[in-house]
């Protein structure tokens, strides 16, 4: 089956199961002529939140037409309860699992591997009176009693978003709803330390007084040795640190107290002084995998911050223009929703191109997404939509850098030396297992 026909796919198996759902849930519960059925309301908030620009209610009235739907603005805005978020967060579980990918970008050091995966999370603050479906941080500021994180794993090689999943937003990253799902021979998995239990052990078994170690060994070069990770479960691995100016260390000092300040509690001590370093722990072996290689593959982890900022700052996945809760987590589930079918159309139609700009392929997908609601609405045919759309993705490309290579330009010629200082420092370091 090719890539097209899986997108395709994709599409029709989310809004296919749209009306038994809106059933299920009581959230459209009589069909009428003219007016929503769960297809076409799903539809129209998915896709029509995805137009350019702020959406109002207006907007996705003008909108549902292109469904074959005449609803005015505040007809729209009286169907967001709690059955209606209800129905948006189980189609937001359909679409989860989908999954759509494209042939493995022409990068070596990808290659090398059956897949190189970037996890993390990211939250979504809600309004308080959500807190009985999920539940926040809580603490002393207004508004943190509800949040969710959407934990996700993206494949670099293939741009496949290979495990997507949503949790309270009070439970640590140790604790993810991905923990549990194996990884196949030669696959990669780049995560930061909070998704590990860090305790670290010398090869004899001894404890490992991490700070001290370094400060005797990684003062002003690179430092390496074998440890064991976990105070329970205790696997073999690499430890990598390298040191950083001072400046880049008092940056991630801030960004702790930053923090801990936002959790009405001090940054530990230890965070702070290994911010010194930048560390890295992988099993992979130096034959297969040199300390410069190891650097790239963690700066690779950025991209997954570029994702969710293509999601929060461009796509606006956090934010609604009501201040009526349920209104409000509707949108927020409709919107990842949306952002996920712009991700599918963006690694079929520009994957392949290593310096692909994310931005300006996710603009161009969304300047055409009435025409996918017409799809939808059965008045063009999907299959062809979707080649019209997928039409010059591939020539939304980044420009070369000179002075500070693009990632895609380091993953492609890795440097023969590690260089000491991240394009963007993590703010303590990762792990490549």
């Amino acid at each position: 089956m090719s890539n097209v026909t899986h997108l395709v796919t994709a599409i029709q198996t989310i809004f296919g199961v749209a009306d038994h759902l809106a059933r299920q849930t009581k959230c459209v519960q009589r069909a009428q002529k003219g007016k929503f059925t769960g297809k076409s309301f799903a539809a129209t908030q998915v896709l029509g939140l995805m137009q350019r620009g702020e959406v109002s209610l207006s907007d996705l009235s003008t909108f549902a037409r292109h469904l074959g739907v005449q609803v005015s603005g505040q007809a729209i805005d009286q169907r967001f309860t709690q059955a209606t978020a209800t129905f948006f967060g189980d189609l937001l579980n359909v679409a989860f699992t989908q999954v759509v990918a494209a042939d493995p970008v022409a990068i070596p050091l990808l290659k090398r591997f059956a897949s190189v995966m970037v996890e993390d999370s990211s939250t979504f603050s809600l309004p308080d009176d959500l807190q009985t479906v999920w539940k926040g941080c809580g603490g002393k500021t207004a508004g943190t009693l509800s949040a969710f994180k959407i934990q996700v794993r993206w494949d670099l090689l293939t741009g496949g978003l290979t495990g997507l999943a949503l949790q309270d937003g009070r439970l640590p990253d140790t604790r993810s709803a991905l923990s549990e799902r194996r990884r196949g021979q030669r696959s990669v998995v780049v995560r930061d330390l909070g998704y590990f239990d860090t305790a670290l052990f010398e090869k004899e078994g001894n404890e490992l007084d991490l700070v001290e170690v370094l400060k005797a060994q990684a003062r002003e070069q690179t430092f390496e040795c074998w440890v064991q990770v976990g105070a329970t479960r205790r696997l073999r691995a690499r430890l990598i640190a390298i040191p950083v100016p001072e400046e880049v260390a008092i940056k991630r000092q801030r960004a702790s107290h930053r923090k801990a300040q936002k959790h009405s509690r001090k940054a530990k001590q230890v965070v702070l002084d290994l911010a010194h370093w930048t560390l890295i722990l992988t099993n992979i072996p130096a034959e297969e995998l040199t300390i410069a290689e190891a650097l790239v593959l963690l700066r690779l982890r950025w991209q997954i911050e570029w994702l969710f900022k293509l999601w929060k700052q461009y796509g606006q996945a956090d934010t609604s223009r009501s201040q009526q809760p349920w209104h409000m987590l509707c949108d927020y589930y409709a919107k990842l929703l949306g952002l996920l079918i712009i991700h599918w159309f963006m690694i079929v139609g520009c994957w392949q191109l290593p310096s692909r700009s994310m931005v300006k392929a996710s603009r161009a997908i969304r300047s055409q997404i009435v025409l996918l609601a017409k799809a939808v609405g059965g008045k063009v045919d999907l299959q062809w939509v979707v080649g019209e759309m997928l039409e010059g993705l591939d020539r939304c490309g980044m420009n070369p850098r000179q002075g500070h290579p693009n990632a895609y330009q380091l993953a492609l010629s890795p440097p023969l030396v590690f260089s000491p200082l991240p394009e963007r420092p993590p703010s303590q370091g990762g792990t490549i297992p």
